[in-house]
């Protein structure tokens, strides 16, 4: 099954209150986007909890998913009502990412 890589054109650390709960800077946030089969697998690591939205062109959320990644996590959402022009974001305790596919 033939993959796309997405490019996450944003990603940026979030400031946090509690600074005695020390992130390292080792964390993933890697996508890839199967258009054949409609779906975008994301592989996430060490940025607390997570909010992952695929928002069409519109700005309406066609899925969505929260997830613990206090551990290595695999997700994967359909993108089935987007047409394969979407963004992908990452809204975590530490990290905000946004991606952008075009097919």
């Amino acid at each position: 099954m033939d993959s796309e890589k997405v490019s996450f054109e944003q990603i940026m650390r979030k400031e946090y209150e509690h600074k005695d709960f020390e992130r390292t800077l080792n964390y993933m946030i890697d996508a890839r986007y199967y258009g054949e089969s409609n779906l975008i697998e994301l592989d996430l690591y060490n940025i607390g909890i997570a909010h992952i939205y695929i928002i069409d062109l519109h700005g309406n959320v066609t899925n969505y998913t929260i997830t613990d990644t206090n551990t290595y996590t695999h997700v994967t959402l359909s993108t089935e009502f987007t047409n394969g022009n979407f963004y992908v974001v990452v809204d975590s305790e530490y990290v905000y990412a946004e991606g952008y596919v075009h097919i």
